[in-house]
C-alpha cells in the first residue's frame, strides 16, 4: 500500500470508475484480511472510501485508490496472477464489503453531465425539448411563408418532440448499460452480483452451452441509488463467473 499522499495525487486527473461492485464515493470495509502486492496487511475492519481504479494489462496490475481521511489518498496495489493476489482480485467481494455503519453516498465524482441526467425521465425530457427546439424555428419560417400549412407545421413540431423523447430513451439505455458493465466486469462471481444488487427476479439454468446460468434483473433494481431503468440479464459460465451483461426487451 502506497501513501498517504495529498488528495488528488493519484486521482486528480483520473475519471472516477466503478470496479467489481465498488462505487466511487462509497465507503467500504475489509471483510476478510489480506495482503496486497507490497506485502502490507489489510486487517478485517479496515475502512476507507473508494475513489477509482486503474489496470495495467501487461503485468496484470490492479490499482485501487482509496481515501482513509478526507484530505489524503492511498494506493492499494494488487496483481491478478495466481501466485500473487489473483484469488483476491477474482473474489473481491469476499474481501471488501460495503461499510454498513456509514450511510451510502452516491458519488459526486461522477461526470457532472451524466450525474444530472441519470434519471431516464429527465434525460428523455431533455431529448424531447431538443427535438422541439431544433424544428421550431424551421416551422415558424414555414408557417410564415405558407400560412395555410400552420397546423401541419405545428404537428411536425409535436412529432419532433416525440421523436426526441424516444431517441433520448435509446441513448440513455445504452449509457446505463455501459455503466453497469463497467461496474460488473467479466469474471466476477454470481454471489458478488447478488450481494451488490440483491436477488434476481429470475435465476435460470441454461445448459448445455457456454452460458450455464442467467440472472435476470428488472428495471426497478437499484444500483448506486438509481434504478437500472432497463431489464438486464447477467450471464455466467460453468464456474459461476460473469460472461456478459445483456439488455432484455
Amino acid at each position: 500500500m502506497q501513501g498517504p499522499a495529498a488528495k488528488g495525487h493519484w486521482t486528480g486527473a483520473a475519471e472516477p470508475l466503478a470496479y467489481g461492485g465498488l462505487m466511487p464515493g462509497h465507503s467500504y470495509e475489509v471483510a476478510k484480511a489480506f495482503r496486497d502486492y507490497d506485502g502490507d496487511l489489510h486487517p478485517q475492519g479496515e475502512r476507507w472510501r473508494y475513489l477509482t481504479y486503474s489496470f495495467l494489462p501487461y503485468d496484470d496490475g490492479l490499482s485501487l485508490f482509496v481515501a482513509i481521511t478526507p484530505d489524503q489518498e492511498w494506493h492499494i496495489r494488487l496483481q491478478d496472477r495466481p501466485e500473487e493476489q489473483g484469488e483476491i482480485v477474482r473474489h473481491l467481494s469476499d474481501y471488501i464489503a460495503p461499510d454498513l455503519d456509514t450511510a451510502p453516498q452516491i458519488a459526486l465524482l461522477l461526470p457532472s453531465e451524466w450525474a444530472r441526467t441519470r434519471s431516464q425521465r429527465t434525460f428523455r425530457a431533455l431529448g424531447a425539448a431538443a427535438g422541439v427546439l431544433i424544428l421550431l424555428p424551421i416551422a415558424a419560417i414555414g408557417a410564415a411563408a405558407v400560412p395555410g400549412l400552420l397546423l401541419a407545421w405545428a404537428w411536425s413540431v409535436v412529432a419532433a418532440g416525440v421523436a426526441g423523447w424516444f431517441v433520448a430513451g435509446k441513448i440513455w439505455a445504452k449509457r446505463r448499460l455501459q455503466e453497469v458493465r463497467g461496474t460488473f466486469p467479466p469474471g466476477i462471481d454470481a454471489a458478488a452480483v447478488a450481494r451488490w444488487i440483491g436477488a434476481p427476479r429470475q435465476d435460470l439454468d441454461l445448459f448445455p452451452g457456454d452460458i450455464m446460468r442467467r440472472m435476470i434483473y428488472p428495471p426497478e433494481t437499484i444500483l448506486a441509488g438509481v434504478p437500472l431503468g432497463i431489464m438486464l440479464a447477467f450471464d455466467f459460465d460453468s464456474r459461476d463467473r460473469l460472461v456478459s451483461v445483456e439488455p432484455l426487451r
